[in-house]
């Protein structure tokens, strides 16, 4: 299961239930290394007396701002809560160079763009203006453009025959763009 996914969703009876994660990101499960970001940023954490690691916050909002790029049954509207509670939180105060370098590196860059703006503006206008520049003239790649456009877009509406093509367009893309190195 571990080479075609990247988490699984586990229930229990009672209604509790837990989703486990192998790799942060859905578009690169062949890649082990692609969550190795966490783990070298992560902090020590007491849970219940039991020491373990949690995401640094600068990833969590990372992380949590991309989390809402695709179109979905349950609204992704819940990736602006987890940030602005992690803004309010740390103050505002991230390791914006390290939020810089993994938005250069994964390619998720028109959604950040869009995302952070919306952010900035809605929520927490005192995002640095030197990092939102940054981010804003990030080159983007024609692929991940439509990568984007492809994974907000609800192809539901379409008929079955555009549902093939858009999806088929979508699998190509994430081949090109996430599973070759």
């Amino acid at each position: 299961m571990m080479d075609f996914s990247h988490a699984s969703h586990f229930f229990q009876y009672r209604g509790a239930d837990i989703d486990i994660h192998w790799n942060l990101l859905a578009e690169y499960p062949n890649h082990a290394d692609a969550s190795n970001f966490a783990w070298e940023g992560s902090q020590e954490f007491n849970w219940d007396i039991k020491p373990t690691s949690v995401l640094s916050p600068t990833h969590e909002f990372f992380l949590d701002l991309i989390h809402g790029r695709h179109f979905g049954e349950i609204p992704p509207i819940r990736w602006v809560a987890d940030c602005v509670m992690i803004l309010r939180k740390e103050n505002g105060k991230l390791d914006w160079d390290e939020f810089l370098r993994l938005s250069r590196i994964y390619h998720f860059k028109p959604y950040i763009q869009r995302a952070l703006v919306y952010v900035k503006e809605n929520f927490w206008p005192d995002l640095l203006d030197m990092m939102m520049k940054e981010i804003a003239y990030m080159p983007i790649k024609k692929d991940e453009f439509l990568y984007y456009h492809l994974a907000a877009m609800n192809i539901k509406k379409h008929d079955y025959l555009s549902r093939f093509y858009l999806s088929m367009r979508r699998l190509i893309l994430i081949h090109r763009l996430f599973e070759n190195k």
